[in-house]
């Protein structure tokens, strides 16, 4: 190969990153250009993907508050689910259980008295030096 010929290959690949260049420049901004209300009436999920693999999600704004709303929801149902776990931990709880299971064995009680002991026993609060 010539001299001259390596340096026009050379002047080519140049060109052609100049222009990789001025196109990603154009891109660039058209992306970070704001968006006109009107063009922006988003109906569904928009998923963008990379590699042919779902990498990142545009929701209208509507669907995106809903979201939320569920997350906070979720988020509220599992904080009184552990509560509640953890109060069923309390010997208070085991003790309670203990005393509905024993007076579900006596037959000398009528099931009115015996929900009346059940009751009871579930709404009783735990003694003092058991609570939290």
């Amino acid at each position: 190969m010539s001299s001259l010929s390596a340096v026009s290959s050379q002047d080519q690949v140049i060109a052609r990153i100049d222009t990789i260049i001025r196109e990603l420049a154009a891109l660039r901004q058209q992306l970070t250009s704001p968006v006109p209300a009107q063009e922006c009436d988003l109906q569904e999920p928009l998923i963008v993907e990379h590699d042919g693999r779902p990498g990142l999600a545009i929701l209208p704004a509507e669907d995106y508050r809903r979201f939320r709303q569920w997350e906070r929801r979720e988020k509220a149902r599992a904080q009184i689910l552990d509560a509640m776990a953890q109060r069923r931990a309390q010997p208070a709880w085991s003790d309670a259980f203990r005393l509905m299971d024993a007076l579900g064995q006596r037959s000398d009680l009528s099931d009115d008295e015996l929900n009346d002991l059940i009751d009871r026993a579930v709404h009783a609060r735990p003694t003092s030096d058991t609570a939290s």
